[in-house]
């Protein structure tokens, strides 16, 4: 919060709610209120267990890849119908095929 933007932004999304004047105050509010604030991220604090949890999370391949995946393809809930009817059609045409080639090599 830094930036007027950065408040503008928070207000926005309903995080925070100031009654100051403008979104500058508060930026400034927020910077002198941090300042000479130092923060051990290596050290024995009570919420070192979540941030390394957080970490752990973020870090994995699978999350990051799934995150991209709903930011930039289905974030429109017509995208994800679409995919689905997409990955069904393509099971029922592997399942035809399977059947198909089972079904002439072993005739009954």
């Amino acid at each position: 919060m830094s930036m007027p933007d950065d408040v503008a932004l928070l207000a926005r999304k309903g995080i925070i709610a100031h009654h100051m004047r403008t979104d500058r105050d508060v930026s400034q509010l927020f910077t002198r209120l941090t300042k000479g604030v130092v923060f051990d991220f290596y050290g024995n604090y009570y919420l070192n267990h979540l941030c390394l949890a957080l970490e752990a999370y973020y870090q994995n391949r699978l999350h990051r890849w799934v995150a991209w995946l709903r930011h930039n393809h289905f974030s429109n809930p017509w995208l994800v119908v679409a995919a689905l009817a997409g990955v069904t059609v393509l099971f029922c045409t592997i399942a035809q095929t399977v059947l198909t080639v089972e079904s002439y090599v072993n005739p009954k």
